[in-house]
């Protein structure tokens, strides 16, 4: 199984780096053929919406890289790595979507990301709706540093309503409450614990 974690954590050795370790772990040392990349979105230059984007989306002409860039008037030279983590997305089995809580929904990073692949996806609405992450299996890891109730629950919503949109198989969440700081994280015994049941069931529901 080819698998692709995404971490949408301006921190890369945060709370949401940690637990997602956990889950790549577990992943990692099962039995079968599986391969993990992760990407750390920080670390990529990544351009936001564009209306030459959108009118895939739209049914239109599907233009990427610096054809939409130039189509936006923007001058050639921009560096955008968009194009290249939504092939990865694309060739993935197993895509893990890792983020902190930011004002109740998914971090900028990742809302970013999230964005530019509605892009994959054609005739939503319509008889014809397909999209290029059809059947592929998606999950969600959320960190929080307050609880879940009145806090992170709106979110895996927001993630089951991507996965109808975008044709993808809902793999499942899990959402880490009270996430104080990375070195308590790491001696959380029953965090880890969730991580690493919360694994072994996408690798069940994907296999």
């Amino acid at each position: 199984m080819n698998i692709l974690t995404l971490l949408g954590s301006p921190r890369i050795n945060g709370n949401t780096a940690t637990a997602l370790t956990w889950i790549e772990e577990r992943l990692t040392t099962s039995t079968g053929p599986h391969t993990l990349t992760r990407i750390n979105l920080a670390e990529k230059r990544m351009a936001g919406i564009l209306p030459a984007h959108y009118q895939a989306y739209a049914g239109g002409p599907a233009l990427r890289g610096q054809e939409a860039l130039t189509a936006a008037g923007i001058q050639p030279g921009v560096d955008d790595e968009t194009d290249a983590i939504l092939d990865a997305i694309v060739n993935a089995d197993l895509c893990v979507l890792a983020t902190p809580l930011f004002c109740w929904t998914f971090s900028a990073l990742l809302m970013q990301l999230i964005e530019r692949m509605t892009t994959l996806v054609t005739g939503y609405g319509t008889p014809s709706h397909d999209s290029q992450v059809k059947d592929k299996g998606f999950a969600l890891l959320v960190t929080a540093a307050g609880p879940i109730e009145n806090n992170a629950e709106l979110l895996p919503v927001a993630f089951d309503r991507l996965c109808e949109f975008s044709l993808a198989k809902n793999a499942g969440h899990l959402v880490i409450p009270l996430c104080s700081n990375p070195e308590a994280l790491a001696d959380n015994a029953d965090a880890r614990g969730q991580a690493e049941h919360f694994a072994a069931s996408l690798l069940d529901g994907c296999a």
